[in-house]
């Protein structure tokens, strides 16, 4: 590998690595957390502990349930290096993002031998800066057209390491067909969108060519898959993907926070209230426009590297990656995620990033095009790491619950019950960082004492499909009337141990009335163990 390669392959994960590598350190106002680190890591951080607690995973924010709908295979990885007396911390923050980096740009070389597709890896982003810069002066908007780029491919563990296993299962795929479905389940046990991707490939080339490698590659792929998968609990028999066509490029016009285009949205909501008209053909040309703008949109400069995907295969694996690219496209324009619509963009993300594979035979012969085009294609990447070198962060576990989660950890017992997240509580604080009990309903409680929460984290129980507004109900009720009958009971039926509160959150009965003793209270954290 030629020197200058090495030295792109380090640059560009010490990049991606800028996403990752300051959150879960300690400073003076406690833990801080920026970006999506401040709900999505700690979320991992809480299964993590419970795989660690052993198999079938509970789920660590709706006690006395098991963890499924959910690929726990990056966790189960975080989770058993750890028992080598590795801060589980700094492996998900900061070492496995750096080797996973690392890993990405040689097996994208090992694959392409070209310089240009390992850059792409990381540092292409969206055109979503074009339409920041013109509307603001801003360079952001990363994932205004919803997909995530190459710049923060670690925020997303699990997706980065399912890529790496990807890339080995491709690169062996024509000479060790069953180690290559061997890799491929990995995978899949990884991420999921990884496993149906890669499926929908090698199926698709076994109808083509009818070859028994082949044939071996897939059967291992599936049957390794579906153990491992239903080891992990990952699926409970629901029906998570469902048909919604166009969910998302009409989104992309009508919300706010993506490219919002009023004029041309309201056109369109008005032209659905009546379709079949002789307006219908501007309804259809609404439609188009919003697709094509979603994948231009989305790949960037890289959509000109889906010229490649009529051009002739070299091999299996490049089938294998143009089915993943066109596919990974299609599922999200014509299918969402229970519960969360929105997690089906992941999909595209696979198409994203093995579209670099390909944009250096596409590009056009003048140096000078390439470099615009380049500058173009990878300056939104500066709008997206910028936000990660600010100072404060933007959420923080402060160094009082801190103290009182180490205290709680020590203790006896499983389940905690805490106050109900109040979205309305964030706009009480002026500053950052705001304290993480006030910023989102996150796993933290959980993450941070080793022990199952009553209910937390509600915004991960609805992506696993998890029916939690019975008990939300019933934690407001105890919370905000006086039925000392009711409340004690809550305790007692659902085993709960310990109450935590931070500051404003009080209880409604007394100590008494609950059966609880007040075991620590310092700076307005109060925690209470019940009595059996």
């Amino acid at each position: 590998m030629p020197f200058k390669t090495k030295l792109l392959i380090l640059l560009g994960s010490l990049s991606t690595l800028l996403t990752m590598a300051r959150s879960g350190l300690i400073e003076s106002f406690g833990m801080g957390f920026w970006g999506p680190n401040g709900h999505d890591a700690v979320w991992h951080l809480a299964v993590i502990n419970q795989i660690k607690e052993g198999f079938p995973v509970q789920n660590p924010v709706y006690s006395g349930s098991f963890l499924t709908n959910y690929h726990i295979g990056y966790d189960f990885i975080v989770a058993s290096i750890s028992r080598l007396g590795l801060s589980p911390i700094d492996l998900y923050f900061r070492i496995l993002p750096f080797l996973i980096a690392i890993l990405l740009g040689y097996l994208t070389y090992r694959y392409t031998k070209s310089n240009l597709s390992v850059f792409l890896i990381y540092f292409a982003s969206s055109f979503g800066w074009l339409y920041t810069f013109l509307k603001d002066g801003q360079i952001a908007g990363e994932s205004l057209f919803w997909a995530m780029q190459a710049s923060s491919t670690q925020l997303n563990p699990p997706y980065a390491l399912s890529l790496v296993f990807l890339l080995i299962a491709l690169l062996i795929l024509d000479k060790k067909p069953i180690l290559s479905g061997v890799f491929f389940a990995i995978a899949t046990s990884i991420k999921v969108y990884a496993g149906l991707l890669s499926l929908a490939g090698l199926v698709l080339l076994l109808i083509v060519k009818r070859e028994k490698n082949i044939l071996k590659t897939v059967i291992i792929h599936s049957i390794i898959s579906v153990i491992i998968l239903y080891y992990y609990g990952a699926f409970s028999g629901n029906n998570i993907i469902q048909l919604n066509p166009l969910w998302f490029t009409r989104s992309l016009i009508n919300a706010i926070d993506k490219f919002y285009f009023p004029q041309l949205a309201t056109l369109h909501g008005n032209l659905l209230q009546n379709p079949f008209t002789y307006k219908f053909p501007v309804l259809v040309s609404i439609e188009i426009f919003a697709i094509i703008l979603f994948i231009v949109g989305n790949f960037g400069v890289r959509i000109l590297s889906l010229k490649s995907l009529i051009q002739k295969n070299k091999n299996n694996s490049d089938f294998v990656i143009k089915v993943i690219i066109i596919i990974g496209i299609l599922v999200p324009i014509f299918f969402t995620q229970k519960g969360t619509a929105w997690n089906t963009i992941q999909f595209m993300y696979y198409a994203i990033f093995f579209s670099c594979f390909y944009l250096a035979k596409n590009l056009p012969k003048s140096k000078i095009l390439v470099v615009v085009l380049l500058a173009v294609g990878c300056i939104g990447s500066y709008g997206t790491i910028k936000d990660y070198l600010g100072f404060p962060p933007p959420t923080a576990i402060t160094q009082d619950e801190l103290n009182a989660l180490s205290f709680l950890k020590s203790q006896q017992g499983e389940i905690i019950l805490t106050y109900p997240y109040d979205k309305f509580v964030k706009d009480t604080y002026k500053k950052t960082p705001i304290p993480i009990h006030a910023y989102e309903t996150t796993s933290y409680v959980s993450a941070f004492t080793s022990k199952k929460v009553f209910l937390e984290d509600t915004v991960n129980l609805t992506i696993i499909d998890k029916s939690y507004s019975s008990r939300e109900d019933d934690i407001k009720k105890f919370f905000k009337e006086n039925d000392k009958f009711f409340n004690r009971g809550l305790l007692v039926n659902n085993k709960i141990d310990y109450i935590y509160l931070t500051s404003n959150q009080n209880l409604s009965s007394s100590l008494e009335d609950l059966q609880v003793d007040k075991v620590y209270e310092k700076q307005q954290i109060r925690i209470y163990k019940v009595r059996r």
